[in-house]
């Protein structure tokens, strides 16, 4: 199985040559994952998502001034047929806005999953 957990940019803006914050939470989920999983963490702040790679799975990391921007990434791999899951505190707190993006949304701490 293919798993792409992707932090999306705020939309119109880019960190590219600036320096960007670490987010420890792709690399805990990734950490999370069960051995045998191909996993790809992309911070769309440090490279451009490639998508013409077609994981089975992506998980979206949205805080509330990245959410426009991880919406407009999960139609684009849904209309692909990759399954998304969008999650972060955006999502935590209004976990029926982003289920119009995606199959399901993560609430929560994914340490306490």
């Amino acid at each position: 199985m293919k798993v792409h957990l992707i932090a999306p940019s705020r939309e119109g803006e880019a960190y590219l040559g600036r320096v960007p914050l670490a987010l420890l939470s792709l690399v805990t989920v990734a950490a999370y994952t069960p051995l045998g999983v191909d996993i790809k963490v992309i911070d769309e702040n440090i490279e451009e998502i490639d998508f013409s790679e077609k994981p089975d799975l992506v998980g979206i990391i949205a805080m509330t001034a990245t959410a426009r921007r991880a919406y407009k990434i999960a139609d684009r791999y849904r209309r692909a047929g990759v399954k998304v899951v969008p999650g972060g505190i955006h999502p935590s707190f209004q976990i029926n806005e982003p289920m119009r993006y995606a199959e399901c949304a993560a609430a929560g701490e994914a340490e306490e999953q």
